[in-house]
């Protein structure tokens, strides 16, 4: 897990402040990039995965944090009922077209999907999860490029970067807005030292 702070400022009206850049897992098996940007109250993020070091989302966009956080809940809520598929290991690109027809069909509750086309970020692609004995399997489209990536990878490696991740956003979400909270009662008691000097 990886970290680092940077604040900027936009213009005169607008600043904001990129928080920790995180990444969960190694870019070369499976990792969620994420990076918070705070305005105000509210909380944004830009984030990805990376599958066997290929990019698998568009950091260019962003989302509300609240997307994120249904996507953690979207994968825990079918942990463990992703059961042992009848994979032909030379016909994956087949099997992620059926995994497409079937959760198109029953998009709100297909256990093998872990955030196809989740939001602005996660757009274009097809991403699937088969929980097999010792190890996982991941099925991947590219919507947009049709190309289509598959990933064995050991067994718990995307639970936890999951789990780490979802400690991480609720420990930021409460120092941001503990921060943010400070950050107003010093403007009011600058504002209250103003007023009281000009009564003076």
């Amino acid at each position: 897990m990886e970290w680092r702070n940077e604040n900027r400022e936009q213009g005169a009206d607008e600043s904001y402040q990129l928080l920790n850049i995180m990444l969960f897992g190694k870019k070369d098996t499976f990792a969620i990039e994420v990076y918070l940007k705070q305005i105000g109250r509210y909380i944004f993020a830009n984030y990805c995965l990376w599958i066997k070091n290929s990019r698998i989302g568009d950091l260019s966009q962003f989302t509300l944090l609240s997307s994120i956080i249904d996507l953690i809940e979207l994968f825990f809520s079918a942990e463990g009922e992703r059961e042992n598929y009848n994979i032909d290991e030379s016909n994956y690109c087949d099997i992620t077209e059926r995994f497409i027809t079937e959760y198109i069909e029953d998009m709100n509750s297909y256990k093998f999907n872990i955030g196809s086309f989740h939001d602005e970020c996660l757009q274009g692609y097809y991403i699937f999860l088969i929980e097999n004995t010792g190890y996982e399997l991941l099925l991947i489209k590219d919507d947009i490029a049709n190309i289509y990536l598959d990933a064995k990878i050991p067994q718990n490696i995307v639970s936890k970067c999951f789990k780490e991740l979802k400690n991480w956003i609720n420990e930021s979400t409460v120092l941001v807005l503990r921060s943010y909270l400070d950050t107003l009662e010093n403007k009011s008691n600058f504002a209250s030292e103003g007023n009281n000097n000009i009564s003076q």
